[in-house]
């Protein structure tokens, strides 16, 4: 009897040890270092934006009332097509004072902050998209200095020769308002890309100009509208790496996207049809 309890405790002893141990032991599990996620920032325009027109509508017609030295000089002038080298002709000549440079869109303004311990392992896409709608201009503001007074005429949208364009007119012009280029480029933290890039990669002056720039073509509009024949969506697409900012990527980047008119069509964009996304995307050092 004595000998089978010190079998019964012998046999319990090894089951509990066993049971303890499929209780307690861990599997080997090999792991790696956690990886971080791409990042994505977003600014989409809230507002309406425009841009008026740059140049001249092309006057297809003008026919004066009578025939004077006067009024044939203003149709010749109002006829002829702008000569960039002359300077001579009105139809599609810049007009005086408009915005004919890039102008920045502030709706699409603005920054991303890096954090320090990844500004070594991350690459960034900046795309941005501009819905541009070309129509008459509305209303025009011809200024112009005679006799050493200012003159401004506010008209419907349609160019009136006299006073400002000749000094002698009275008669009826058709005016084609022509299409032409639209342009958009970015910059981060002050610089256009081609620039930012140039820094540290042999680029020619055409190949800095063609980075972070698009543009796009907009049909000629009628006195009333213009026909659409695509969908007008201008889209551009920048991946900046760690070697473009010295090895290291800077605290915060500044997204700046500008536009530009060079047609004689008054431009706009609608609110929700432009904005700009940031992808930052983690990369193996």
């Amino acid at each position: 009897m004595k000998q089978l309890k010190i079998f019964l405790f012998i046999g319990i002893f090894l089951f509990s040890s066993s049971l303890l141990t499929s209780l307690y032991a861990q599997p080997s599990v090999a792991t790696s270092p956690a990886v971080d996620m791409p990042r994505l920032e977003q600014k989409v325009g809230q507002q309406d934006i425009s841009l008026g027109p740059a140049r001249y509508p092309l006057f297809t017609e003008a026919i004066p009332k009578s025939v004077t030295k006067g009024h044939t000089a203003c149709k010749e002038k109002l006829l002829k097509v702008y000569d960039e080298k002359t300077k001579e002709g009105i139809s599609l000549a810049f007009i005086p004072g408009a915005q004919t440079d890039f102008v920045k869109i502030d709706d699409l303004s603005f920054e991303v902050s890096l954090e320090k311990e990844n500004r070594k392992a991350i690459k960034v896409q900046i795309n941005w998209v501009i819905r541009v709608e070309g129509q008459r201009p509305d209303e025009y503001d011809t200024t112009c200095i005679i006799d050493g007074k200012e003159k401004v005429k506010k008209k419907d949208g349609l160019y009136y020769p006299f006073p400002c364009l000749c000094d002698s007119w009275h008669g009826t012009t058709k005016q084609l308002f022509k299409g032409g280029t639209v342009f958009s480029k970015i910059k981060v933290n002050g610089k256009d890309i081609g620039e930012l890039i140039g820094e540290v990669e042999p680029l020619d002056a055409e190949a800095k100009k063609q980075l972070g720039y698009i543009t796009m073509t907009i049909p000629d509009g009628t006195e009333e509208k213009v026909t659409q024949v695509y969908d007008p969506t201008m889209a551009g697409s920048v991946l900046l790496v760690k070697e473009h900012f010295k090895g290291e990527f800077p605290k915060q980047l500044k997204i700046e996207v500008y536009w530009k008119n060079d047609t004689a069509l008054k431009l706009t964009s609608p609110a929700n049809t432009h904005q700009v996304i940031v992808s930052i995307i983690p990369v193996n050092n």
